[in-house]
């Protein structure tokens, strides 16, 4: 039955069961694919259904998101297409407004006479 076997790091094994990654043979049990590249399976995560790289898996409030997106205000984390600064501080973007050309928190902005 010689026919049957390969080998993988010296020990024989099933030649079905050997796949190979980036010239490395490992177990077809391990592989897993992302994006058409092989990649062994442990290092994968899934995001909405897309698979990732684990390594760049972050999570904000329970949902799983890239953890390029991420960035943090106050300690909190947020995700950075909502971040705007005013004045060296981060805040989040829809609490802007701006008067006179100038920005100020929304929160603070009234009016006066139909002025800001």
């Amino acid at each position: 039955m010689r026919g049957v076997l390969g080998s993988i790091r010296g020990k024989k094994v099933m030649r079905g069961v050997l796949g190979s990654i980036r010239g490395k043979k490992v177990m077809r049990g391990v592989l897993g694919s992302i994006r058409g590249k092989k990649v062994m399976r442990g290092v994968l995560g899934c995001i909405r259904g897309k698979k990732v790289m684990r390594g760049v898996l972050g999570s904000i409030r329970g949902k799983r998101v890239m953890r390029g997106v991420l960035g943090s205000i106050r300690g909190k984390k947020v995700m950075r297409g909502v971040l705007e600064s005013i004045r060296g501080k981060k805040v989040m973007r829809g609490v802007l407004g701006s008067i006179r050309g100038k920005r100020v928190m929304r929160g603070v902005l009234g009016s006066i006479r139909g002025k800001k």
